[in-house]
C-alpha cells in the first residue's frame, strides 16, 4: 500500500492566533462557571446538600455538569478550530525558499 509523500501541514501564523484567542475565551466561560459553582459550595452548603434530581445530591449533579460542560467546549472548539488556515506543504516549502527562513508561529 502506497500512500505517497509524508505531507506537513502549518498553519498560518493569523489562524493560530485566531484558535489561541477562541480557546481563552472558552477557557474564561469554563473558569467563571467553576467560580460560581465553588462560590455556591462556600455560600450555600444547604442548597448543594438537598436532593432534587432522582434522589441524587445537588453537589453531584452539578459537579457532572461541569464535567459536561468541559466536554463541550472541548467539542466546540475542536469543531470551530477544524482544518481552517492549513498551508500545505508545497506552499510552504515556497514561502521557505522566498524568505529563506521557516515559518514561526
Amino acid at each position: 500500500m502506497d500512500h505517497g509523500e509524508n505531507q506537513v501541514q502549518k498553519e498560518d501564523r493569523e489562524t493560530v492566533i485566531r484558535n489561541q484567542r477562541f480557546g481563552l475565551k472558552l477557557f474564561a466561560v469554563y473558569a467563571v462557571t467553576y467560580l460560581l459553582f465553588i462560590l455556591c459550595c462556600i455560600t450555600s452548603p444547604d442548597l448543594l446538600a438537598a436532593t432534587l434530581f432522582l434522589g441524587i445530591s445537588n453537589s453531584v449533579v452539578f459537579g457532572f455538569g461541569l464535567i459536561l460542560l468541559a466536554i463541550v467546549i472541548a467539542l466546540i472548539y475542536g469543531l470551530a478550530c477544524r482544518g481552517s488556515g492549513v498551508v500545505s506543504t508545497a506552499a510552504a516549502r515556497d514561502a521557505q525558499t522566498q524568505t529563506g527562513s521557516e515559518f514561526k508561529r
